[in-house]
């Protein structure tokens, strides 16, 4: 049960440092980085590597430990993994939201003031690292509606999906 557990973890880790590397395009992995997607495999590699190290000194493994303590260990570290990964996921979701809405203020006070916008307040996803211009182009969005050209006049409304629109 310890080998296929074992397996199945070591699947885990390598299909979570190519999911970080593709979504980074290589310029990051499990190992080094500082993208949020990074930092939210690495808080599931961390918080789940205490389930093995659990059983193996637990009493099935080299009995390091007694059982009830394996089964607390075991039930807090759950509860751990469980409490830090989402409050991981809440904290990007929310800090990234609330740079996005700062940016879309900032924007629009500027428009109905009539002078240039301001930069963008992160150049680069905190989720993937990569460019925001690059996520927007590069993964099948469009910028401009069907047949028009791209430009300062356009209608500002990006095109996410057929049927599915979001605010530039």
């Amino acid at each position: 049960a310890f080998g296929i557990g074992l397996l199945f973890f070591t699947l885990l880790v390598i299909n979570l440092d190519w999911a970080v590397r593709e979504t980074s395009e290589n310029k990051e992995s499990l190992f080094k980085g500082r993208s949020h997607m990074r930092g939210i495999c690495v808080c599931v590699v961390v918080t789940w590597i205490t389930f093995p190290i659990a059983w193996l000194i637990g009493p099935n493994g080299v009995r390091a430990i007694p059982g009830q303590a394996e089964v607390i260990v075991l039930s807090c570290m759950d509860l751990i993994s469980k409490l830090s990964f989402s409050a991981y996921v809440y904290y990007v979701r929310t800090s990234w939201s609330n740079t996005l809405l700062a940016e879309r203020r900032a924007s629009a006070m500027a428009a109905s003031s009539g002078i240039e916008p301001p930069p963008l307040q992160h150049l680069t996803s905190p989720v993937t690292g990569l460019p925001r211009d690059h996520i927007r182009s590069g993964l099948g969005y469009e910028g401009h509606k069907e047949g028009e050209e791209e430009n300062e006049n356009n209608s500002g409304v990006l095109v996410l999906a057929p049927g599915a629109e979001v605010e530039k």
